[in-house]
């Protein structure tokens, strides 16, 4: 039944050759590109890629945290071309929060009415719904999966068993694995709160032996799922100072998403305050603050509120619903657990707990249907049951139905990806080499990986600090703070010689540019009727100039200075006061050769012949000949997962001018290979394929004591 509503509901989706599209979209911006990353690379016969060099000089691939490389819905991702696979990875996911809210249903002990009350509203929740009108294939899967949380934990405080570590394992390593970790954060931190209040009843009555079932289980499962997750979540950890999250301040935290009261009536009637459709609704972004999970659900929810009150896990729910209405706001309340919760600073827009608050006032609603059942029940109307479910059914399937088709469309992937005639011309010049497009709109940056481009700008809600700083430079020529960035635009050039650093050799424009002084950009062609994508303004059509760089660096670079410094500052005040063409400062703290001062150095020699043996994303050699020591530069993103090898020995690599690679090589001929790996990756993959093979065992043998347990009975 859930199969055939989801296919009314969202089969639109499944069109052949179309891609869900709204010109809200992050599919077009960021999703797909991600995904076409892992398909290209499976299509040349390599793995999973570890890196990629499309957007941003350079980032993580496998281990970014909305990759979704290893997420089990998205396994055909590996072999199939996204155009193909889109629209059905959304439909996957609605008929998964179907399933997701049925089995919570039962966990929470309630009837079959009820369990598809449950599940039909999540089928077409209107948040659900305006998650794929912005294109939230990253971030979907998260909010799916994580509400399973609530059914392990109500299932291991009613039945604490045995098996109770096995499904919080495998329900937490599959949220571990969909990505969003904001919605699993916030999760994770209601669930502790509510072990807290059961804690001290525990101690009330002095139960230790059923606190300890339940807290062990528990709290096995969830290292057995860090575990089987570690080779994603180890990477990430040890690498989170590099983000540019970190050091969010609190308006920036906000993300100008912060409730207001008038949001209520959202709760109400979902375009009560607008909607984008018609561009009425003041801050655009409806699906950020929106509170309404269906007319139905909430007449129910409020009648299980209050008639269901008495059952367990009813309190909690009500309670934590409102709690979330309340924290999501700008108040007292959230600058708290801003302040002095850990972890809860990292993640921006806190008006994201209303996808939470929906969860929770869904599971509301299929106790409150519990409630009106029992009493039709009571009062021998039994009649009355069966109709009036299925009259709420029908009712919640042709309201989201409506909505879903007003809001959920599609178009033929060639009008949402066309092809332009200067990605023909890109195509013929040799590489490797970097675009700037100027402005947001000029190349869209989810168009660069199947365009073949690499673009130093980019729309990426994961990057990183140093390369924002270095960005700043080229903007004002200044390092300015560049926190919780998401888009990383160029609209100006106030330092042309960073774009010499950056292998930039074509400069991509709609309108004509005034030439930096100093700078070496000519005009080369131009194209009329080229595809633009505007974001929150759709596809446009218009004229594409094109200049390049005719001074252009590699990326292999030999400055003839090098000044090392000890402190990031002292890098700043460098890079700010001295051009880079000729100089390059270098971060090296344990480096004694110029003592107390910093001064640039002269390296040039005689004779450096340099040439790239091959490149691809994440694996680079190189050929060097050199009559004596030199620097050389490398222009790609510092990373401490980068390695270098040089004749069979490892070669230290050092940050240089803010943010690119760079390591001395001593006089001769040298071949030298340069290789990304994530941070801890090999003995973090050791850890998940023990971990998971240890829980797939304890699955079997549980499975097998059980069966035999059966027998003895």
């Amino acid at each position: 039944m859930l199969v055939c509503l989801c296919w009314v509901g969202y089969g639109q989706l499944l069109r052949e050759g179309h891609v869900p599209y709204s010109r809200y979209s992050d599919d077009i911006a960021h999703n797909i590109a991600t995904s076409y990353v892992l398909y290209e690379a499976r299509r040349r016969g390599e793995s999973a890629p570890l890196w990629r060099s499309d957007q941003l000089v350079g980032g993580v691939a496998m281990t970014q945290p909305q990759a979704l490389y290893t997420y089990p819905l998205r396994v055909f991702s590996w072999w199939v071309h996204p155009a193909r696979w889109v629209g059905w990875a959304y439909w996957l996911e609605m008929l998964a929060v179907a399933g997701v809210f049925w089995w919570v249903g039962g966990a929470l002990g309630l009837s079959m009415g009820a369990r598809l009350v449950m599940a039909v509203g999540a089928l077409f929740q209107m948040k659900f719904i305006l998650a794929i009108y912005a294109g939230w294939l990253a971030a979907l899967p998260g909010y799916v999966w994580t509400p399973l949380l609530f059914g392990v934990v109500f299932r291991a405080l009613q039945r604490p068993d045995r098996t109770s570590a096995l499904w919080m394992a495998g329900v937490g390593g599959l949220c571990l694995h969909a990505g969003h970790l904001q919605s699993l954060y916030y999760t994770t931190l209601l669930l502790c709160l509510y072990l807290c209040v059961c804690g001290v009843g525990w101690w009330r009555k002095k139960a230790w032996t059923e606190a300890g079932r339940v807290i062990g289980g528990l709290g096995a499962g969830a290292i057995l799922a860090v575990g089987m997750s570690a080779y994603l979540m180890v990477p990430l950890l040890l690498e989170s100072s590099l983000s540019s999250r970190v050091g969010l301040s609190y308006q920036e935290f906000l993300a100008d998403h912060a409730l207001e009261w008038r949001h209520l009536w959202t709760l109400f009637f979902p375009e009560a305050l607008g909607t984008p459709l018609r561009g009425t609704y003041p801050k655009v972004e409806l699906w950020e603050d929106l509170a309404y999970f269906g007319g139905v659900p909430l007449f129910l929810a409020v009648i299980g509120a209050i008639w269901g009150w008495r059952r367990r896990f009813v309190a909690f729910l009500a309670i934590s619903f409102c709690g979330l209405w309340v924290l999501a706001q700008d108040s007292v309340f959230l600058r708290f657990f801003y302040d002095f919760i850990p972890g809860f600073r990292l993640f921006r827009a806190p008006a994201r707990m209303l996808f939470l608050a929906s969860a929770l006032g869904l599971m509301l609603a299929g106790v409150g249907w519990d409630v009106l059942a029992s009493w039709l029940a009571e009062k021998g109307k039994m009649r009355w049951v069966w109709i009036g479910c299925a009259g709420l059914l029908c009712g919640m399937t042709v309201e989201g139905t409506w909505y879903s088709r007003r809001y959920v469309t599609t178009r033929p992937w060639a009008e949402v990806f066309p092809k332009a005639d200067y990605q023909a011309f890109l195509a013929k010049q040799q590489k490797p080499f970097r675009v700037l497009p100027m402005g947001r709109s000029t190349l869209n940056s989810g168009w660069a990986a199947w365009m073949g481009l690499e673009v130093i700008t980019g729309y990426e809600p994961y990057n990183y600090r140093h390369y924002q700083q270095l960005v700043s430079l080229l903007l004002d020529g200044r390092v300015r703070p560049r926190v919780g960035v998401v888009w990383t635009d160029v609209d100006r050039i106030a330092r042309p010689d960073v774009l010499d650093l950056l292998n930039v050799r074509y400069v991509l424009s709609a309108a004509a540019i005034q030439v930096p002084s100093g700078s070496s950009f000519w005009p080369v062609a131009q194209f009329e009727q080229q595809p633009f994508f505007v974001p929150y303004g759709g596809m446009r059509y218009g004229e594409m100039l094109i200049y390049e760089n005719r001074r252009m660096f590699g990326r292999i670079q030999h400055p003839r200075q090098v000044a090392v410094v000890q402190t990031e500052a002292e890098m700043i005040r460098w890079v700010e006061s001295h051009r880079l063409r000729d100089l390059a400062v270098v971060l090296d703290k344990s480096s004694k050769m110029l003592g107390a001062t910093t001064k640039a150095v002269e390296v040039a020699v005689p004779t450096v012949v340099s040439r790239i043996v091959s490149w691809k994303a994440g694996k680079i050699d190189v050929w060097i000949r050199s009559e004596g020591r030199r620097f050389v530069r490398v222009s790609e993103i510092w990373h401490p997962g980068w390695r270098a090898v040089s004749d069979g020995r490892s070669v230290p690599l050092l940050r240089t001018d803010l943010s690119l690679l760079g390591f001395w090589v001593d006089a001769g001929e040298h071949r030298i290979s340069l290789v990304f790996q994530p941070l801890a990756w090999s003995w973090a993959l050791g850890v998940s394929g023990v971990a998971g093979l240890l829980w797939l065992g304890l699955c079997v043998g549980c499975l097998v004591w059980r069966r035999r347990e059966g027998a003895f009975a």
